[in-house]
């Protein structure tokens, strides 16, 4: 096949998966996810004053808007929830950039035109998001290995970001500017790069650590003019904390609220990212966890300091994404933190594939085609993330020792609730059998054992278990008693 040819070819899938993408964004109903409000009000106040601030006039379009759409869209008054007074009278600042919403503006004002609602503005650049991450690797990867692309290309198809087209959120964006940014860097397009990573930054701050790991890598290059270029891009990290200072005198709105984690998380959250039978990567992209440690040791040995760079970035990222205070945030499946770390996993599992190239194709077609199929067979509707997955539901039933999440996850996959996890909640307990009422997996906690001889039969055997168990813990444990040892109370 000639380069002309194969141009061609990609240039015909490429209009394809464009057309389509756009078809499921007209398609797609425009439902509110997570923050989708704050998202949709600093999308209203770029049209009508040029800025992400709210005013309390723009309330009242607001609320026509969501009132045309008949979807989930709150009613709001105001203040609004989520803003802060700024330094000029009548403003409010959202604790959120407003960048993604900058970038969705176009199709607002496209929306009104083809006949469909403003809100749905949001799935469409998700989709352009999207397609501009995915047309970097199918363009822009330079030669070398086929393996290697093949896998960055068919990982950056097949993953849970089809899901989060419909978001209304920056998740698409950060996971696309990373893997621009990945491109880039292969290329030696390090100030590119590194802008890439700084935009990804303004809306999920973490990525702000790729930035800084494509920077120190140009310094290979030993040249002034090079380091002087991506300096200067990567200063721009800090424009959303110029912003958020200058119009609050506050660098940093989410921080100062104080609704982040104080401390360092523990390592449950960062094995939870992984294998969490909920939310976590091993679920829903299992050929990434078990290639992604044979690529980093390969990586490490035979590109050591790129290697480091990007797996320091990638493990920063994790630690810092821990720090929410909601671990079970709206999600679609695979949490959304873990989202835009994706690129950088599929980094190293395309090194690992890339390394015996005739395995490396077979592992590809099953990669392809399990996680092709796992996105069509566990397509998540928008309550998902309040009820356990069939995955989690198997294991808590069967061999519930093997899967133990965040409180603040099993809190809200038990009781169906989208609210953070108190101790006051304990114990908690998943009953598979409604019938029997036999307790399979229960989370406690020692201050609030009465309550569960209030709620529960148990065995005179087991209670003594709970009651030695729980003087070796000073914050909640999980139990997983034997059938017919606890048993939930009519």
């Amino acid at each position: 096949m000639t380069p002309r040819t194969a141009l061609l070819l990609k240039w015909i899938c490429y209009i394809l998966l464009v057309a389509a993408t756009t078809v499921h964004g007209l398609r797609s109903r425009p439902n509110r996810y997570g923050d989708g409000l704050e998202y949709a009000l600093m999308m209203e106040g770029w049209l009508r004053h040029g800025s992400p601030h709210l005013e309390a006039t723009d309330v009242p379009p607001y609320m026509a808007l969501k009132d045309s759409s008949r979807m989930n869209y709150q009613a709001i008054g105001w203040p609004v929830g989520g803003y802060f007074p700024s330094n000029v009278e009548g403003r409010s600042i959202c604790w959120h950039f407003g960048a993604y919403s900058l970038s969705a503006v176009p199709y607002r004002l496209l929306m009104p035109l083809i006949d469909r609602h403003p809100f749905q503005a949001f799935q469409l650049i998700n989709c352009a998001w999207f397609m501009l991450g995915v047309g970097a690797v199918l363009f822009f990867w330079p030669g070398g290995n086929p393996i290697r692309w093949w896998a960055m290309l068919l990982g950056s198809l097949f993953n849970p970001c089809v899901w989060y087209l419909n978001f209304t959120g920056p998740e698409v964006m950060t996971w696309a500017c990373l893997t621009c940014g990945l491109v880039a860097y292969r290329r030696q397009w390090f100030t590119a790069a590194v802008s890439f990573a700084v935009v990804a930054s303004w809306q999920n701050s973490p990525a702000a650590l790729v930035a800084l790991a494509f920077l120190v890598l140009s310094w290979k290059r030993r040249s002034w003019g090079v380091a002087l270029r991506t300096a200067l891009a990567g200063v721009w990290v800090l424009l959303p904390s110029v912003y958020w200072y200058a119009t609050t005198g506050v660098p940093n709105l989410i921080a100062a609220e104080g609704v982040q984690l104080q401390g360092l998380p523990g390592l449950g959250r960062t094995w939870g990212m992984l294998a969490d039978a909920n939310q976590g990567l091993l679920v829903y992209q299992p050929w990434l966890v078990l290639l992604f440690p044979i690529g980093v040791a390969i990586g490490l040995q035979s590109q050591f300091r790129e290697s480091l760079a990007l797996l320091l970035a990638l493990a920063g990222m994790m630690l810092l994404a821990q720090k929410a205070t909601n671990w079970n945030s709206a999600c679609l499946g695979l949490m959304r933190y873990m989202l835009w770390m994706m690129p950088l996993v599929l980094w190293f599992t395309a090194i690992a594939l890339a390394r015996w190239p005739k395995l490396g194709r077979v592992l590809l077609v099953l990669l392809a085609l399990s996680h092709a199929t796992i996105l069509f067979m566990a397509w998540p509707t928008i309550e998902d993330y309040t009820r356990p997955t069939p995955v989690a539901e198997w294991i808590w039933t069967n061999a519930p020792g093997l899967d133990n999440p965040d409180p603040q996850v099993f809190h809200s996959r038990v009781r169906r609730a989208d609210a953070l996890f108190d101790i006051r909640f304990t114990p908690i307990d998943y009953v598979p059998d409604a019938e029997s009422g036999a307790v399979t997996k229960l989370l406690l906690h020692r201050d609030t054992l009465a309550k569960a001889a209030e709620q529960f039969t148990i065995s005179p055997e087991y209670a003594t278990l709970i009651e030695a168990e729980a003087a070796k813990h000073e914050g909640v444990f999980y139990m997983h008693p034997p059938p017919g040892a606890v048993v939930r109370k009519r």
